[in-house]
Protein backbone atom coordinates (compact mmCIF):
# COMPACT_ATOMS: atom_id res chain seq x y z
CA UNK A 1 0.00 0.00 0.00
CA UNK A 2 1.20 3.36 -0.77
CA UNK A 3 0.87 6.53 1.30
CA UNK A 4 -0.74 8.98 -0.29
CA UNK A 5 0.91 12.30 -1.08
CA UNK A 6 0.65 15.96 -2.37
CA UNK A 7 2.87 17.90 -4.55
CA UNK A 8 3.46 21.32 -2.93
CA UNK A 9 2.14 24.36 -5.42
CA UNK A 10 4.66 26.55 -3.36
CA UNK A 11 8.20 24.70 -2.67
CA UNK A 12 7.26 21.91 -5.48
CA UNK A 13 8.06 19.18 -2.93
CA UNK A 14 6.17 16.23 -2.42
CA UNK A 15 4.79 16.09 1.47
CA UNK A 16 2.73 12.47 2.64
CA UNK A 17 -0.63 13.38 4.02
CA UNK A 18 -0.54 11.25 6.82
CA UNK A 19 2.73 13.29 8.54
CA UNK A 20 0.66 16.70 7.54
CA UNK A 21 -0.80 16.69 10.61
CA UNK A 22 0.04 18.25 14.13
CA UNK A 23 -1.50 17.28 17.49
CA UNK A 24 -1.01 18.00 20.94
CA UNK A 25 -0.43 15.63 23.26
CA UNK A 26 -2.00 17.55 26.81
CA UNK A 27 -3.57 21.40 27.03
CA UNK A 28 -1.12 24.06 27.95
CA UNK A 29 -2.09 24.64 31.47
CA UNK A 30 -0.63 20.61 32.43
CA UNK A 31 1.98 21.21 30.68
CA UNK A 32 3.31 24.25 32.75
CA UNK A 33 2.39 21.95 36.28
CA UNK A 34 5.91 20.19 36.97
CA UNK A 35 5.82 16.48 36.03
CA UNK A 36 6.00 15.62 39.92
CA UNK A 37 2.61 17.40 40.89
CA UNK A 38 0.83 16.10 37.70
CA UNK A 39 -0.36 12.95 39.36
CA UNK A 40 -1.82 14.11 42.06
CA UNK A 41 -3.49 17.55 40.43
CA UNK A 42 -4.23 16.11 36.95
CA UNK A 43 -6.71 13.35 35.72
CA UNK A 44 -6.53 12.63 32.23
CA UNK A 45 -6.87 9.77 29.28
CA UNK A 46 -6.78 10.43 25.73
CA UNK A 47 -10.18 12.73 25.29
CA UNK A 48 -10.75 14.37 28.46
CA UNK A 49 -8.51 15.95 31.43
CA UNK A 50 -8.96 18.23 34.29
CA UNK A 51 -6.79 19.98 36.89
CA UNK A 52 -8.75 19.24 40.52
CA UNK A 53 -12.06 20.51 40.22
CA UNK A 54 -11.35 23.88 38.57
CA UNK A 55 -10.80 23.24 35.10
CA UNK A 56 -12.09 21.12 32.34
CA UNK A 57 -10.68 20.27 29.03
CA UNK A 58 -11.73 18.10 26.33
CA UNK A 59 -9.31 16.62 22.65
CA UNK A 60 -10.68 17.96 19.77
CA UNK A 61 -9.73 18.60 16.15
CA UNK A 62 -9.15 21.80 14.54
CA UNK A 63 -10.60 21.57 10.69
CA UNK A 64 -8.53 23.71 8.21
CA UNK A 65 -9.14 23.19 4.62
CA UNK A 66 -6.24 22.32 2.58
CA UNK A 67 -6.27 23.92 -1.19
CA UNK A 68 -6.49 20.82 -3.46
CA UNK A 69 -7.10 18.03 -1.25
CA UNK A 70 -10.38 16.50 -0.39
CA UNK A 71 -9.37 16.41 3.43
CA UNK A 72 -8.93 18.43 5.90
CA UNK A 73 -5.45 19.60 7.59
CA UNK A 74 -6.92 18.52 11.69
CA UNK A 75 -5.24 20.09 14.27
CA UNK A 76 -5.24 18.08 17.06
CA UNK A 77 -5.88 20.13 20.01
CA UNK A 78 -7.37 20.59 23.50
CA UNK A 79 -10.52 22.92 24.56
CA UNK A 80 -11.17 24.13 27.68
CA UNK A 81 -14.74 24.35 28.67
CA UNK A 82 -16.71 24.77 31.67
CA UNK A 83 -17.60 22.52 34.11
CA UNK A 84 -21.29 22.21 33.02
CA UNK A 85 -20.42 22.04 29.26
CA UNK A 86 -17.52 19.03 30.42
CA UNK A 87 -20.15 16.95 32.55
CA UNK A 88 -22.58 17.22 29.48
CA UNK A 89 -19.82 16.30 27.15
CA UNK A 90 -18.71 13.17 29.04
CA UNK A 91 -22.70 12.21 29.48
CA UNK A 92 -23.04 12.13 25.81
CA UNK A 93 -19.84 10.55 24.85
CA UNK A 94 -21.21 7.42 23.91
CA UNK A 95 -24.76 8.78 22.37
CA UNK A 96 -25.14 8.37 18.48
CA UNK A 97 -27.07 11.72 18.37
CA UNK A 98 -24.54 13.25 20.16
CA UNK A 99 -24.28 15.52 17.63
CA UNK A 100 -27.69 17.21 17.66
CA UNK A 101 -26.40 19.07 20.90
CA UNK A 102 -26.16 22.80 20.47
CA UNK A 103 -22.15 23.61 20.51
CA UNK A 104 -20.66 24.75 23.22
CA UNK A 105 -18.56 28.03 24.16
CA UNK A 106 -15.23 27.10 24.80
CA UNK A 107 -11.55 28.04 24.86
CA UNK A 108 -8.66 26.86 22.49
CA UNK A 109 -5.68 25.78 25.30
CA UNK A 110 -2.29 24.93 22.68
CA UNK A 111 0.16 27.24 21.11
CA UNK A 112 -0.14 26.46 17.89
CA UNK A 113 3.13 27.58 15.75
CA UNK A 114 3.09 30.64 13.50
CA UNK A 115 0.56 32.10 14.82
CA UNK A 116 0.03 35.05 16.81
CA UNK A 117 -1.34 33.41 20.71
CA UNK A 118 -4.43 30.72 20.20
CA UNK A 119 -4.26 29.89 23.97
CA UNK A 120 -7.64 31.45 25.40
CA UNK A 121 -8.59 31.80 21.74
CA UNK A 122 -12.80 31.92 22.01
CA UNK A 123 -14.25 28.65 20.13
CA UNK A 124 -17.41 26.50 19.50
CA UNK A 125 -16.92 23.45 20.53
CA UNK A 126 -19.57 20.56 18.06
CA UNK A 127 -19.65 17.05 19.23
CA UNK A 128 -19.68 14.88 15.85
CA UNK A 129 -20.71 11.45 17.06
CA UNK A 130 -19.78 8.31 18.95
CA UNK A 131 -16.93 7.54 17.07
CA UNK A 132 -15.03 10.79 16.25
CA UNK A 133 -13.34 13.53 17.96
CA UNK A 134 -15.26 16.82 18.93
CA UNK A 135 -14.13 19.88 15.95
CA UNK A 136 -13.88 23.56 16.62
CA UNK A 137 -14.68 25.94 14.97
CA UNK A 138 -13.02 29.66 15.56
CA UNK A 139 -16.00 32.00 15.40
CA UNK A 140 -15.36 35.44 13.41
CA UNK A 141 -12.50 37.70 14.54
CA UNK A 142 -9.28 39.13 13.05
CA UNK A 143 -7.59 35.99 14.27
CA UNK A 144 -5.41 34.42 11.00
CA UNK A 145 -6.78 31.29 12.14
CA UNK A 146 -10.28 32.06 11.53
CA UNK A 147 -9.57 33.31 8.32
CA UNK A 148 -7.04 29.83 7.65
CA UNK A 149 -10.37 27.96 8.82
CA UNK A 150 -12.66 29.58 6.18
CA UNK A 151 -10.38 29.71 3.48
CA UNK A 152 -8.22 27.53 3.35
CA UNK A 153 -4.27 27.09 3.80
CA UNK A 154 -1.69 25.44 1.40
CA UNK A 155 -0.12 21.59 1.83
CA UNK A 156 2.77 23.77 2.40
CA UNK A 157 1.71 25.66 5.87
CA UNK A 158 0.28 22.15 6.63
CA UNK A 159 3.92 20.59 6.48
CA UNK A 160 4.89 23.65 7.96
CA UNK A 161 2.62 23.48 10.79
CA UNK A 162 3.92 20.14 11.61
CA UNK A 163 7.41 20.05 10.65
CA UNK A 164 7.63 23.60 12.31
CA UNK A 165 6.62 21.75 15.99
CA UNK A 166 6.38 18.18 15.00
CA UNK A 167 3.63 15.84 16.25
CA UNK A 168 2.36 14.81 19.56
CA UNK A 169 3.83 17.66 21.43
Amino acid sequence: MTTPTLTCATCGEIHALEDMELTFARPEPIDQIPEAERATRVKQNKELASIGYERYFVRTLLPLPVLDRDEPYNLGVWAEVTEEAFFRIRDLWDEPEQDKEPAFRATLQNRIPHLPETCGLPVMLHLTGPKTRPRLAVPPSDHPLHAEQCQGITAHIANQYTQGYGAQV
